[in-house]
């Protein structure tokens, strides 16, 4: 059996064209790159985390079909990024005047394990101080702030997606950075005082 770890992305988006198992194993692999990094999106994008989970699945299978139609997909995590952004417009257009995010309700823990926070993160207090500074973001910055630092998306990804400048992108991400840090500052500070 073949190793699909060793293939590119472009190559496995062909492969996705192929017959049952080659498909579902090609499939499997892209799922495995992207997969942690497009929940974590899904997560910011959505009120709860059972509506982050159908917003996360919904993009999986809007990929899955639009790939396997062979349509050209350039940057898979961009891609799967859009959809995503997408399907959460359209929930909340739906549920209009409903808060964006749910702070109380947000899994935190499991958010920061990835991002190697939870070491220097002891305190429910500053989870959801982080909560509230991030939902306080309006919806681009928000959106531009977590695409590239728990999406790891470059500014010229992210311009793609939201279909601006990369500039626009870059100044929203810094401003949003600057916004979390003065907010943030006094806690983190306490806290490598404690260590």
């Amino acid at each position: 059996m073949a190793d699909y770890r060793k293939y590119k992305d472009e190559e496995l988006i062909e492969l996705l064209q192929s017959s049952s198992p080659i498909c579902d194993a090609a499939f499997s692999e892209i799922y495995k790159r992207y997969s942690d990094k497009l929940n974590t999106f899904c997560r910011f994008k959505s009120e709860n985390i059972r509506e982050a989970e159908e917003i996360f699945q919904d993009a999986w299978m809007k990929f899955f079909n639009y790939a396997r139609a062979g349509n050209r997909i350039d940057n898979i995590q961009a891609f799967l990024y859009k959809i995503a952004r997408n399907i959460s417009i359209d929930k909340f257009r739906a549920k209009a005047g409903k808060q964006y995010l749910d702070t109380d309700n947000f899994d935190w823990e499991q958010l920061a394990s990835p991002f190697n926070l939870q070491s220097k993160i002891e305190s429910d207090d500053l989870l959801r101080l982080i909560s509230i500074g991030i939902s306080n973001l309006d919806d681009k910055s928000r959106d531009a702030f977590v695409m590239q630092w728990f999406g790891g998306l470059s500014y010229s990804e992210i311009a793609e997606i939201n279909d601006e400048s990369s500039a626009a992108v870059k100044m929203r991400c810094h401003r949003a950075l600057k916004e979390l840090i003065k907010l943030l500052k006094p806690y983190i500070l306490e806290l490598s005082d404690s260590e």
